[in-house]
């Protein structure tokens, strides 16, 4: 069967969880249209033979090495080997729903769109009330960027969504590598230029709140680097040409929101 959607997980020090991802992709309805690609980040634990031997039990899995470059590298590396229609994102520690590709692939195609998004749900924490969570509960529907869908900026998360391979790649798009917060550096001017985006009302993403999670956190709030690498993301967005009065404000909004995380830590 011809493969549709290329699902790509860079894979790092996971051996705790690789396994129920991959699981949660060999389960999607349509798995049989799927490729999925593992790139394992030079992983020091087992994570790598796990991937080989999920590869030996499902056809349709392709694992490759990078060579300890980052989860962006990663996901670029995964970019240039997507020849399917569409693509994905997915974490290596979190899973998908069984139905989460059918329903993005079938809402993309009906509408002609470049990116499908979905809701997203924490576990096996409570999921925060996130201010981008206003935009479900009235059923899948087109947003706007430029009228209802501001708030959606404030979701930067490539894993939620479902992206048309061809428009992707003639955006010249990548992630920029060796810095923190490139979801956001990378995935706002994506959906900016999209303009239009489906929205699927489900949770299409399950996004796994590890326990070592709080102390990683810290760390990262509290790295001079990576302080400097978020004014770096921040200046590049609010430099973006939009064209409502209401994005440019939604823009501000979501920068300003962005420091929360470095107060806390004074």
């Amino acid at each position: 069967m011809e493969k549709e959607i290329t699902i790509i997980v860079p894979v790092y020090n996971v051996e705790k969880y690789i396994s129920s991802c991959v699981e949660s992709l060999a389960n999607q309805s349509i798995y049989e249209n799927l490729e999925i690609i593992l790139i394992d980040d030079h992983s020091e634990d087992k994570s790598y033979d796990i991937c080989v031997k999920a590869s030996k039990n499902y056809p349709n899995i392709h694992v490759y090495k990078n060579k300890g470059k980052g989860v962006a590298a990663a996901r670029n590396m995964g970019i240039q080997l997507t020849v399917t229609p569409f693509l994905m994102f997915v974490d290596s520690d979190d899973q998908l729903y069984p139905y989460t590709c059918f329903k993005m692939l079938n809402f993309i195609n009906k509408h002609s769109l470049n990116i499908v998004m979905g809701d997203i749900e924490m576990f096996p924490a409570q999921t925060p009330n996130y201010v981008w969570k206003s935009l479900f509960g009235s059923g899948d529907y087109i947003l706007d960027l430029g009228t209802n869908g501001t708030k959606a900026i404030h979701c930067p998360s490539p894993c939620n969504k479902l992206f048309r391979t061809e428009w992707l790649k003639n955006q010249q798009f990548s992630f920029p590598e060796g810095m923190t917060f490139e979801d956001a550096f990378a995935i706002i001017p994506l959906m900016l230029k999209a303009k239009k985006i489906g929205l699927i009302d489900k949770v299409v993403y399950r996004y796994r709140k590890r326990e070592e999670s709080s102390s990683i956190m810290d760390q990262l709030f509290l790295n001079p680097q990576n302080f400097l690498d978020h004014l770096t993301v921040n200046e590049h967005l609010l430099e973006i040409q939009v064209a409502t009065p209401k994005m440019k404000e939604e823009i501000c909004q979501f920068v300003a929101r962005t420091y929360n995380g470095f107060f806390k830590c004074f």
